[in-house]
């Protein structure tokens, strides 16, 4: 028998990652896109793992990005693109890095609404 559970308010953008990529408003609104995926109660075996797992994804896709402009402009030449790109490769790196298990409380949150994950 299917049971319709009503939608949630979905996880926020850890502050962390929020903080870190501040000068990349795109790439948070970008997370939270993810995020927002886990808004629609659905039978999940590990919730909070399958969040971290699709937020450091996403982030790897950042810091592969990033060092693909790294390159670009390296081969033009131009100081000022690098430079901005050495800037971007070094954010996304860091923020690979310094993302843990439970970043700001994400745990709480699929604790608080475990049973819309059932």
């Amino acid at each position: 028998m299917w049971i319709f559970k009503a939608k949630l308010t979905p996880p926020e953008v850890p502050l962390r990652l929020r903080e870190l990529l501040k000068d990349y408003p795109g790439h948070v609104e970008n997370l939270q896109t993810v995020l927002n995926e886990f808004a629609q109660p659905t039978p999940r075996v590990q919730p909070l793992d399958e969040a971290i797992w699709a937020l450091q994804n996403r982030l790897d896709c950042f810091l592969q990005e990033a060092v693909r402009q790294l390159e670009a402009a390296r081969a033009d030449g131009n100081p000022v693109l690098f430079d901005a790109a050495e800037r971007a490769r070094s954010t996304m790196g860091r923020a690979l890095l310094s993302f843990d298990s439970d970043p700001d409380g994400l745990g709480r949150y699929f604790k608080l609404h475990k049973k819309a994950f059932e």
